[in-house]
């Protein structure tokens, strides 16, 4: 599943929260059905490469996401909703790599400082088992855990423990690398 255009010809679009948004400049375009986790190592890099503006759009469009789903950024959107699928937190290296190779048409500092909320301070949703394992609510399942251990343990909410450990070292070396 990729990435699609989300808004219409005006710039309009159905929100996370289900109200009808604009986009505003520079943001041309709302994009959705980001499927992080599989875009994250290599597909972001590539369009940004060739296409910086459309990039710095689909950042612009994953930060009004989470803007509009009380600061949580989805796995895997749909259109205006959440799925929760996959593992890991695969915004914070989406958004790096699309800074790192030239996307710049969005406000980096406001996407930086809610991925560093949503990495240091636990919601309800993370600390939940709804959904687990393969569906598991929340950005980061287990935050607790991973930050009082610095891994996910065997029996925490999480789809793969080991796998949801290495995604998130990676997700946290992505805000270092900004912050």
């Amino acid at each position: 599943m990729g990435e699609n255009l989300y808004s219409d010809a005006d710039g309009s679009y159905m929100g996370m929260d289900g109200k009808v948004h604009t986009v505003t400049a520079p943001q041309k375009a709302q994009y959705s059905t980001f499927s992080g986790w599989d875009v994250y190592r290599s597909q972001l890099q590539l369009l940004t490469l060739l296409e910086p503006r459309i990039a710095g759009d689909f950042a612009r469009s994953l930060l009004n996401q989470a803007n509009q789903n009380g600061g949580e950024w989805d796995r895997w959107t749909h259109n205006a909703g959440i799925t929760h699928v996959m593992n890991g937190d695969p915004t914070p290296p989406s958004i790096a790599a699309i800074l790192a190779f030239g996307g710049k048409n969005f406000d980096a500092r406001a996407a930086y400082k809610s991925l560093l909320q949503a990495a240091t301070v636990p919601t309800a949703h993370d600390l939940s088992k709804e959904g687990c394992p393969v569906e598991c609510v929340g950005q980061r399942p287990s935050l607790d855990l991973w930050l009082k251990l610095h891994y996910i343990p065997v029996g925490a909410n999480a789809w793969g423990p080991a796998a949801d450990t290495l995604e998130d070292a990676t997700a946290d070396f992505a805000l270092s690398e900004h912050g």
